[in-house]
C-alpha cells in the first residue's frame, strides 16, 4: 500500500517475478497410498505432484488399513519438496476366549496375557495367534483384522500326548497297548494321551509279560521288558492234569488239539466196550441161571450154544475195553513226554528282529584264484 500526501510524488519500482510452478515428491510408508492434494486425488504413492502454485496446499494420505496422514505444506515458487509420511495403522479388538481358561496369548510371538482376554489394540491386518497351557497342545491360529468390528477366537485346548518307548528283548515281541497292537520291540516314541495304560508283550515261545504304565502330557517314559522262555517243567505239570494243555502251554497248536482228542476218544471207546462187557456178563448169568434150570434136552442146547457166544462177546468186549485203556494211558503218557521233553516252539531271530522259517540263511565269500565265490547256506 502506498500513501501519497499533498501535491508530492511518489516514485515506485514495482519488479514482476515470474511464477514458477513447485513440484511435490511424496513417498510414504506403507507405500500404495491414497495421495490428496487440496482435496483432490493425485494418484498413489510414491507420487510425484507437479505444477502446483506456490503457496500453502493441504495434502492428505489415505490407507484403509491406516490412519489418514494429513498436513499443510509452503511451497515457494519453483521448489521440489520431498515429504515422507509414515503411516500408523488402525487398531481393532479382539477377543480371546479358551476352554479351558487360564491359557496364555501370543500374538506374532509376543505375549499379551492369559485368557479370557479382550485387546482393543491390535493393529488391522494379519496375525499369528498362539493360545498354549501347560500339559495341553498349542493352538495356533491366523487372524485378520480389517473393520472396527470386535474378532473373537474361541479354542478348545485338547491334552498333550506322551510318548512311550519299550525296550528289551527278545527283539520283534509283539507289544499291546490295551487292546491295542501298537508294535514289535523295540517300539520308539509311541504317542499316548497322558492317562494310565497295560502294555503286554508277547513272543512266541516266551511268558507273556504285562505292566501298568502311567503316561503324564508331554512325558517320556522310557520301559524296559525282559521275557523268560517257557519251561517244559510248567508244560510238564500242566500236562499231568490235562492231555495237551502243556502243549497249549508251549504254543504247539496241532499238539494242543490232537492230544486231548485221542485221550477224549480212547476214553470214550475204553467206556463204550466197558458197557459192552458188563452187559455181556449180565446176558451170560441170565442164560447160565436158564441153562441150570433146563430139563429139556433142546433147551439146555440152545441156552449152551448162547452161553458160549456170549462169552465169546464178553472176551471181545474185554479186549477192546482194555485196549482203548492202554490207548488212554498211552496218549497221556505220550502227552507228559512230549511236554517234558520238547521245548516251546519259537521263531528264529535275528538283532534286526523275526525271521520267517525257512528264511534264516548265512552267507560266506570265499576268495580263490578265480575271484570271489558266494556259498550260501539256507535252512
Amino acid at each position: 500500500m502506498v500513501v501519497v500526501e499533498g501535491d508530492r510524488i511518489k516514485r515506485l519500482n514495482i519488479r514482476m517475478e515470474r511464477v514458477k510452478p513447485a513440484t511435490l515428491r511424496i513417498t510414504t510408508q506403507p507405500p500404495n497410498c491414497n495421495v490428496f492434494v487440496n482435496r483432490e486425488l493425485k494418484g498413489r504413492s510414491p507420487a510425484v505432484v507437479r505444477d502446483l502454485m506456490p503457496g500453502q496446499v493441504a495434502i492428505k494420505i489415505t490407507n484403509p488399513m491406516y490412519r489418514d496422514w494429513t498436513q499443510s505444506v509452503m511451497l515457494k515458487n519453483g521448489e521440489v519438496k520431498t515429504i515422507n509420511p509414515e503411516l500408523a495403522k488402525k487398531t481393532g479388538t479382539l477377543i480371546v476366549n479358551s476352554e479351558p481358561a487360564g491359557a496364555e496369548v501370543r500374538i506374532d510371538g509376543v505375549a499379551r496375557g492369559e485368557t479370557p482376554l479382550t485387546l482393543s489394540d491390535v493393529e488391522y491386518g494379519t496375525h499369528q495367534v498362539t493360545i498354549s497351557k501347560t500339559n495341553y497342545q498349542p493352538v495356533d491360529e491366523k487372524v485378520e483384522l480389517v473393520s472396527a468390528e470386535p474378532r473373537t477366537i474361541a479354542a478348545r485346548l485338547i491334552l498333550a500326548k506322551g510318548r512311550l518307548s519299550v525296550n528289551g528283548s527278545p527283539v520283534g515281541a509283539d507289544i499291546r497297548i490295551g487292546a491295542r497292537l501298537a508294535g514289535e520291540l523295540p517300539l520308539e516314541n509311541y504317542e499316548l494321551d497322558g492317562r494310565s495304560y497295560m502294555i503286554q508283550v508277547t513272543a512266541k515261545g516266551y511268558e507273556t509279560t504285562t505292566k501298568m504304565v502311567n503316561i503324564a502330557p508331554n512325558q517320556r517314559k522310557d520301559v524296559s521288558v525282559q521275557l523268560t522262555r517257557k519251561s517244559n517243567g510248567k508244560a510238564f505239570v500242566w500236562s499231568l492234569f490235562v492231555p495237551g494243555l502243556g502243549q497249549h502251554y508251549l504254543e504247539k497248536k496241532s499238539r494242543a488239539v490232537i492230544f486231548p482228542l485221542l485221550e477224549v476218544g480212547a476214553i470214550a471207546g475204553a467206556m463204550i466196550f466197558n458197557n459192552q462187557y458188563n452187559n455181556s456178563i449180565q446176558d451170560y448169568d441170565m442164560l447160565k441161571s436158564n441153562y441150570s434150570t433146563a430139563v429139556d434136552q433142546t433147551e439146555i442146547n440152545s441156552y449152551y450154544n448162547q452161553m458160549t457166544s456170549k462169552y465169546d462177546d464178553i472176551e471181545s468186549a474185554e479186549k477192546m475195553r482194555n485196549i482203548f485203556i492202554g490207548a488212554a494211558v498211552g496218549v497221556w503218557v505220550w502227552n507228559v513226554l512230549d511236554a517234558a521233553l520238547f521245548g516251546p516252539a519259537t521263531e528264529p531271530e535275528t538283532s534286526m528282529g523275526k525271521m520267517d522259517d525257512h528264511k534264516l540263511k548265512f552267507y560266506s565269500e570265499y576268495k580263490n584264484s578265480a575271484g570271489r565265490i558266494g556259498v550260501c547256506y539256507g535252512f
